[in-house]
């Protein structure tokens, strides 16, 4: 088997989202990819991407060494190839989320979309940074959806553009597209219901936000605010209020 066929049974793995193991399995699969390829740099950046998505959903799972492993691989893919749009995007965003490097990824995604500028996960990766540091990245995910509306990545999209909603305090739109990005997925990742939950909250819809809550921390007993501060690729002055909405749900403070 050739490390193009491996990484080609690691992405369905790495777009899912919905549990540690599935994301260890990409994670594995691409590690053999690089071993059999190390100029592959495409399963670098997935490789990178995978570690991203195992911090940010807050599994136990996740260990501290792993955010230099994340950031080698994200280096490795730019290292060896800075022409292939899709390198350029996980990279990015990897590097974004895991050690707030906005700008830098920024101006990676703006590359990757010079060279592909009909990419939807490019416009996706656009959205997702732009609004992590405060900014309005929803036209980066409309985009993204009308290029490609049946994206593997289409509950994240839909999760994005609400927690955008949700800082900007439109509680009933945040709601709205929550529950389209549950919709999407047959298990939801804990960061959508981590946003649903918010916007629950935020209108004042307390029963129904605390046992959404409960099924995250069913998962992830020890998972609270805090934990979010310390895993979240936000950045900008939104930050405590999406934290606050959090704790309005039910979620533990500390």
């Amino acid at each position: 088997m050739t490390a193009y066929d491996i990484v080609l049974r690691a992405l369905p793995h790495a777009w899912s989202g919905s549990s540690p193991e599935r994301s260890a399995i990409a994670l594995d699969l691409l590690q053999k990819a690089t071993a059999i390829d190390p100029s592959y740099a495409y399963a670098y950046a997935m490789a990178a991407w995978s570690l991203m998505f195992s911090k940010n959903s807050g599994w136990r799972s996740w260990r501290p060494d792993q955010q230099e492993l994340c950031v080698r691989f994200a280096r490795e893919a730019l290292k060896l190839d800075m022409e292939d749009p899709a390198v350029l995007w996980a990279s990015a965003t990897a590097l974004a989320s895991v050690v707030h490097e906005h700008e830098h990824a920024l101006e990676l995604i703006e590359r990757s979309l010079a060279i592909d500028h009909n990419s939807a996960q490019g416009w996706a990766a656009k959205g997702w940074v732009t609004s992590w540091i405060g900014l309005d990245g929803i036209p980066s995910l409309e985009r993204a959806m009308r290029l490609s509306p049946l994206d593997p990545l289409l509950y994240l999209i839909h999760a994005s553009i609400a927690e955008c909603h949700l800082a900007a305090r439109r509680h009933e739109m945040a709601l709205e597209w929550s529950l389209r990005a549950m919709r999407e997925h047959p298990e939801p990742p804990s960061f959508v219901r981590r946003v649903l939950a918010a916007s629950y909250a935020r209108l004042g819809l307390f029963e129904e936000a605390r046992r959404v809550v409960a099924g995250i921390l069913a998962e992830s007993p020890s998972f609270t605010v805090r934990t979010w501060l310390e895993i979240t690729a936000q950045r900008g002055p939104h930050v405590q209020y999406l934290a606050e909405s959090l704790r309005l749900a039910g979620l533990p403070s500390d």
